[in-house]
């Protein structure tokens, strides 16, 4: 069965062929580990893949951003067990996270599902509780796929709360965090530029404006999509029918990657394939891009005082900004589902 994303493409005549390169490079990825970590991991843990490989894009240049999600009380094993996943992992090339990240360790559910705000709620938090929803995968085991499962719904649940469902369908705790979670990114990129300078400044700005506003505008859309579908007399629905039904929307929302949500959304009116061509037009160039090892490699090394005669970087700069228009216009394009919705509650 053709996907979403699959069924957009031939209504639109388009072939994002780096898109679909990456996807299945991601799928031979996924099983490659599931094969090598079945020694890994604990019955009351999942080994969960975060970034390109969740997000099913993966390139050439791809890392392996993963955690040990536990769903349970602290145990002697659960070390031990992160030791085997990095030791695993090393001897079959893959390579590592940022070791300064948020990824490469252990991760419990009670600090995800009861540190949602507050001052216990660090950026590490915030960020692995966020991208569980919006780009996250089991790998390794099997059985961590129940455990994966399990802590998204808790999440989900503790977002809405013991407050009866709100007006036209909006989960507003979860999409101020989602919107936190990206002015938190786009701070703490100005906070890398000055602890590392030049190193790596290019790679982080283009992936900034592609990857990781794909990533807050699938939250966007998983938050406000069903404002125009919700019938009116329905909007005032308080019931516990009606927070059940939210929740299994949000649950099998969370379920797609990024591109497939969108995909998803477009496919609720003939009007949003317009406004999505071109976002899916210029993240596809952005995939190309960085599967090229040479190009990415310039990237990576580009200082800033080469950028403005560099071409690479200059290619880089329009596929960024043509993503972010195109983003723009997906949103607040007055043909668009969101445009209601988006003013008023995307920024108030």
């Amino acid at each position: 069965m053709a996907s979403l994303l699959e069924e957009l493409q031939v209504r639109l005549g388009a072939d994002w062929a780096a898109i679909r390169a990456a996807k299945e490079a991601a799928r031979d990825e996924r099983g490659r580990l599931r094969k090598n970590l079945q020694g890994c991991g604990t019955t009351d843990a999942a080994i969960v893949a975060f970034g390109s490989l969740a997000r099913e894009e993966v390139t050439s240049g791809s890392d392996l951003d993963w955690t040990l999600l536990v769903d349970g009380p602290a145990k002697r094993d659960h070390w031990p067990s992160v030791h085997r996943i990095r030791t695993t992992l090393a001897d079959s090339d893959t390579k590592p996270p940022n070791p300064s990240g948020a990824f490469g360790t252990m991760a419990f559910s009670h600090e995800l599902v009861h540190r949602i705000g507050g001052d216990t709620d660090t950026n590490k938090i915030t960020t692995q509780r966020v991208l569980l929803l919006l780009e996250s995968a089991p790998i390794g085991p099997s059985a961590g796929a129940a455990v994966h499962r399990r802590v998204v719904r808790s999440v989900l649940d503790s977002y809405l709360g013991d407050d009866a469902v709100t007006y036209d369908r909006i989960p507003h705790v979860l999409l101020n965090d989602v919107v936190r979670y990206w002015r938190t990114v786009t701070v703490d990129f100005a906070a890398k530029a000055r602890e590392r300078g030049d190193r790596g400044w290019a790679i982080r700005n283009l992936k900034l404006r592609t990857a990781r506003k794909l990533i807050f505008a699938a939250g966007l859309a998983l938050c406000l999509r069903r404002v125009h579908s919700t019938p009116e007399n329905a909007r005032n629905d308080v019931s516990p029918e009606a927070r059940a039904e939210l929740l299994e929307a949000l649950v099998a929302d969370v379920e797609r990657t990024p591109v497939e949500l969108l995909a998803s959304v477009t496919a609720e009116s003939r009007d949003m394939d317009a406004l999505a061509a071109p976002l899916f037009e210029a993240y596809d160039r952005f995939l190309a891009l960085v599967d090229d090892p040479d190009q990415r490699g310039r990237l990576e090394k580009l200082s800033r005082a080469d950028a403005d005669t560099d071409e690479i970087w200059q290619s880089a700069r329009v596929i960024g900004r043509d993503f972010g228009r195109a983003v723009q216009a997906f949103f607040f394009d007055e043909k668009s589902l969101f445009s209601d919705a988006i003013q008023r509650y995307g920024v108030f």
